[in-house]
């Protein structure tokens, strides 16, 4: 993407010396793109766990609301945009973890985007009043929801987040009235790779679409004027003599006003809970989900580290209670792994029966005891 942008910048810079206007144009539009979108392929690959596979999506829907001004040879803009693309196969490499058979079969869900950037855009031949060629670039924020991306009646990826997004323009317009545009052109739309996460641990893949439009601007006010040729220069009257100096004012005090205090940070999600059977570190699938969960809110919230403290139940030896505690905090730090949190902003701590969730007396088997705490700090 970085290198179709650089081309495109390169055409704008040198185009703009070559197009001479008798009058100036300077007004505000707003208006609506509508056409259709194909979606690239994902790469989803996670190092953690060995998933690796490729999805291939159907040709769908893409909108626009822009809101911008037009000076002469430049527009600029505030756009809003939405996509929706059905997938349509998946080709599996690696199921890992998952129930996937390998090679291509059919797939489900719909991935969906919504944008909004900053577009410039210069004109590269043409005049208002007639057809002209526009070049732009964009910059902003794009959400994408994976929607559900599954194989059969197994779950893949249902995630979703805001990554930084870019998009280069070609389009062609004509004016249809002296109040309206019509336009036609093509995009490409791309956001930078970020780790979404799957149900076998967190891949990083990127989104990109290549959209044909067709759209339809209105002006909003605006003029239209000759270019005025510069004055000429006014003669330059001699100076008079200047004054002497009059003695430097004395200097006043200044009152240095104190830093306002920083706002308290918001309060981070948790603690998380996950609990185990009686004398088992095994994870359970609501175990995974709690952890899961826990793992998500540490990426979402930039959290510096993450504790996880395992707990037993007195119903058996307290050394022995001890041992158990540890390996259910150390189960839950392997499952945080997989899920995507580095091993180094883990730590792990265990109490044995020493800390209950719910006071019994000794040799009482309590569910609510049985358990690792995960906690969030900065």
């Amino acid at each position: 993407m970085k290198s179709i942008f650089t081309a495109l910048f390169a055409v704008l810079t040198v185009s703009g010396a070559s197009l001479g206007q008798d009058e100036e144009d300077d007004w505000f539009y707003a208006g609506a793109r509508l056409g259709l979108s194909q979606a690239g392929t994902h790469e989803i690959d996670s190092e953690f766990s060995g998933l690796s596979l490729s999805d291939n999506k159907k040709l769908g829907p893409v909108g626009d609301l822009v809101f911008g001004r037009l000076h002469n040879n430049w527009r600029v803009e505030l756009n809003y945009s939405m996509r929706w693309n059905t997938y349509n196969r998946v080709d599996v490499a690696n199921p890992a973890g998952l129930d996937l058979p390998l090679g291509e079969s059919e797939a489900g869900g719909q991935q969906k985007s919504q944008s909004l950037l900053v577009n410039l855009h210069h004109r590269l031949l043409g005049s208002n009043d007639d057809w002209s060629i526009w070049a732009g670039l964009g910059i902003g924020l794009s959400h994408i929801d994976t929607g559900r991306f599954r194989s059969g009646g197994t779950l893949i990826i249902d995630d979703s987040d805001w990554r930084g997004a870019g998009q280069a323009m070609l389009t062609f317009m004509k004016p249809i009235s002296d109040r309206a545009e019509f336009g036609v052109g093509y995009r490409y739309f791309r956001t930078y790779p970020g780790g979404f996460l799957t149900e076998d641990g967190s891949a990083e893949f990127g989104f990109s679409s290549h959209d044909v439009f067709a759209q339809l601007t209105f002006k909003l006010g605006g003029q239209k004027k000759k270019r005025q040729a510069a004055p000429a220069p006014t003669p330059i009257a001699q100076p008079e003599p200047e004054p002497a100096p009059r003695p430097a004012p004395t200097p006043q005090p200044q009152v240095t006003a104190e830093p306002e205090p920083e706002p308290e940070p918001a309060p981070l999600p948790g603690p998380f809970l996950v609990f185990f059977d009686w004398d088992s570190t095994e994870i359970t699938s609501e175990a995974q989900r709690i952890i899961s969960a826990a793992a998500r809110a540490f990426r979402e919230n930039r959290v510096v580290r993450l504790q996880t403290t395992g707990h037993a139940d007195r119903s058996g030896p307290t050394a022995y209670n001890l041992g158990l505690s540890r390996r259910r905090a150390e189960a839950v730090q392997a499952a945080l792994i997989r899920a995507g949190v580095s091993a180094d902003q883990i730590t792990i701590d265990y109490k044995g029966e020493s800390d209950p969730l719910v006071p019994t007396e000794d040799g009482v088997r309590e569910p609510q005891n049985r358990r690792a705490e995960i906690i969030l700090t900065r």
